[in-house]
């Protein structure tokens, strides 16, 4: 039988944490840099953003997608950590917008 109870923990989180199974890496805060990402082209349009900081192998890595919209207006959808929509004047400060401003 199919359990569709609600999980009483987010999926990537352990009451206990020896009950993990391997290791969940997933970064409690957004980027703090652009080294911490990774764009990927997913067309000659499109690019998936991700964190180099999470195994990429995890779901979690992702944190969002940026399209061309036309040459000067770039769509951001950022999944992680909240979903949210954006427009940009060029691809760099779209990627930018991923990363966390520090505040000091």
């Amino acid at each position: 039988m199919l359990d569709t109870a609600a999980p009483t923990t987010a999926p990537d989180t352990f009451a206990n944490p020896s009950d993990a199974v391997g290791t969940i890496s997933r970064p409690l805060t957004a980027p703090h840099n652009k080294q911490d990402l990774l764009v990927l082209p997913i067309s000659d349009r499109e690019w998936r953003v991700t964190d180099r900081r999470v195994a990429p192998d995890n779901a979690h890595s992702v944190l969002g997608v940026i399209e061309r919209k036309s040459n000067d207006l770039f769509e951001v959808l950022q999944l992680a950590p909240s979903l949210a929509w954006r427009w940009f004047p060029s691809l760099d400060e779209a990627t930018d917008s991923f990363v966390r401003i520090s505040r000091r």
